[in-house]
């Protein structure tokens, strides 16, 4: 018999969590991080972003929307479907 996966392994505890991960009011603070990263790092415009653990996209597509380009990694596929869907509904590269 297979042992169970950890919890962080679980795509069922990741959707689980995600309404409390994913808030609006999260979604309406990541331009302010984001901001406040590109400031604290002082990231030219352009420049290539690796975001890992990167969710559902907050950060990656508010830091694609400015002009970076972005490659977003996360272990939880659906997440990344969401954040593709928006990258490309915005049209987002």
């Amino acid at each position: 018999m297979q042992e169970p996966k950890p919890w962080h392994e679980q795509n069922t505890f990741w959707k689980t969590v995600a309404p409390t991960l994913f808030t609006q009011r999260r979604w309406s603070d990541a331009p302010a991080e984001v901001e406040q990263v590109i400031s604290l790092l002082e990231i030219e415009p352009g420049a290539h972003i690796l975001d890992l653990c990167c969710g559902v996209g907050r950060h990656s597509l508010e830091l694609a929307r400015r002009g970076f380009q972005v490659t977003g990694v996360d272990r939880t596929q659906p997440y990344l479907d969401r954040a593709s869907r928006q990258a490309e509904a915005e049209v987002l590269r």
